[in-house]
């Protein structure tokens, strides 16, 4: 679960710092620090376009996130399973020895 736990807090970052460098950005060319203070229509419209990519990045990210939690409960649950079956399996083994142990050859060998 360690490295379901930093993948979650890296992509929680990575979203932070995203929406950081938007409102930066945003500021910037609100207060006129960029060399061309007028943007064009087609300075905004590629920056409508990246925004877009961004949200769409989110979202693809936590579907991901999503999936990978998903798999992480199933993966957990099939190691219990397996830890369960492996523990039956050295119960049957102990008994089948110490059944075997008390056997004679029949006397027709």
């Amino acid at each position: 679960m360690a490295l379901l736990d930093s993948l979650l807090l890296y992509m929680g970052w990575v979203s932070t710092k995203m929406a950081l460098s938007q409102l930066q950005a945003r500021a910037m060319l609100n207060t006129g620090m960029t060399n061309n203070t007028d943007l064009n229509a087609q300075t905004q419209a590629q920056l409508d376009q990246l925004e877009f990519k961004v949200a769409f990045q989110e979202d693809t990210i936590e579907q991901l996130n999503q999936i990978v939690t998903q798999q992480q409960m199933a993966i957990d649950a099939l190691e219990q399973k397996q830890q369960v079956i492996i523990e039956k399996l050295k119960s049957l083994q102990s008994t089948s020895s110490n059944i075997n142990s008390g056997e004679e050859i029949p006397p027709h060998y």
